[in-house]
């Protein structure tokens, strides 16, 4: 078999469902507000749409790790390529980051030097919209991540609130921004590049964690623990070494005390369930061993 079969589960294929809905809305959103904002040359309305067209490439990288994490084993990746979604959500920090850096120099620019805002109806009617769509892509993107759970719809479903805010903000700039002479443009904008520099650095670090390693969740520990015990075949866990290799790749070795006299039919039968229940219950592939008899 070719090593570049794909073999996508439910998980996987919701998620690149999602990605697609998210690439469309996206897409719409950064052609209306960048035109708009040229239109009616306002800093603040641009910086809102070209954050939307970068969000457009987030919903890329959404279809591409979710997609490359369907991949087959191979020799080079005998764990898979799970960890592809942690890379995604980690590109995606990454290009908010660049977005608020850039739009920021832009921002501090057109404070200095403010310019004229030409407000129309049409101009209010584009960010209303905006906004209700961001609040329902944002909802929308939580609901999937709920049975889905992943960094990379977690990261877009923020990024989506994020937007929300700040082109409400926007609209109440744009309201008041012709009844003064100060920059409010340019501050608006330099407001919404810092707030979202904030969830750029949210979502970075969460997936840096992610990508280096992170302790495993006590709970989960005790999950395994009270899986293994409950069988008639062990008294103890002494360890657990859990190895993340993607949201639904765990693989947890497991250092267990056998009961004295346990016999062997029984052994294989409560091995073979505890990892039954680990594999299909919590995407835990389980190994168990145990000291040699003294």
């Amino acid at each position: 078999m070719s090593k570049y079969n794909f073999s996508l589960s439910e998980r996987q294929k919701a998620g690149l469902t999602t990605g697609v809905f998210g690439l469309s809305c996206n897409l719409v959103l950064s052609a209306a507000k960048i035109v708009t904002g040229l239109i009616s040359n306002s800093i603040a309305i641009y910086s809102d749409g070209m954050n939307n067209m970068l969000d457009s490439l987030s919903a890329l990288t959404v279809i591409f790790s979710f997609c490359y994490s369907g991949k087959r084993k191979d020799k080079e990746h005998p764990h898979g390529h799970g960890r592809s979604e942690y890379i995604g959500g980690f590109v995606i920090s990454f290009l908010i980051l660049v977005t608020a850096a850039t739009l920021g120099q832009q921002s501090i620019a057109r404070i200095i030097e403010p310019e004229k805002i030409q407000t129309t109806p049409v101009l209010f009617v584009v960010l209303v919209a905006s906004v209700v769509m961001k609040i329902g892509m944002a909802l929308f993107y939580r609901r999937r991540n709920r049975k889905v759970n992943s960094t990379v719809l977690s990261a877009s479903s923020r990024d989506s609130l994020s937007d929300a805010f700040t082109t409400t903000a926007i609209i109440i700039a744009m309201i008041f921004a012709p009844l003064s002479d100060l920059p409010i443009d340019g501050v608006v904008s330099l407001l919404l590049v810092l707030f979202i520099a904030r969830q750029g650095l949210v979502s970075f670090f969460e997936n840096f964690t992610f990508l280096l390693g992170k302790s495993t969740d006590p709970k989960t520990l005790r999950l395994i623990r009270r899986t293994v015990l409950a069988t008639a075949s062990f008294t103890k866990v002494s360890a657990i070494d859990m190895h993340d290799y993607g949201p639904e790749q765990h693989s947890a070795i497991i250092k267990a005390e056998l009961k004295k006299g346990v016999h062997r039919a029984q052994l294989e039968t409560d091995i073979t369930a505890i990892k039954h229940q680990l594999k299909s219950k919590h995407n835990i592939d389980a190994t168990i061993y145990w000291p040699p008899e003294a």
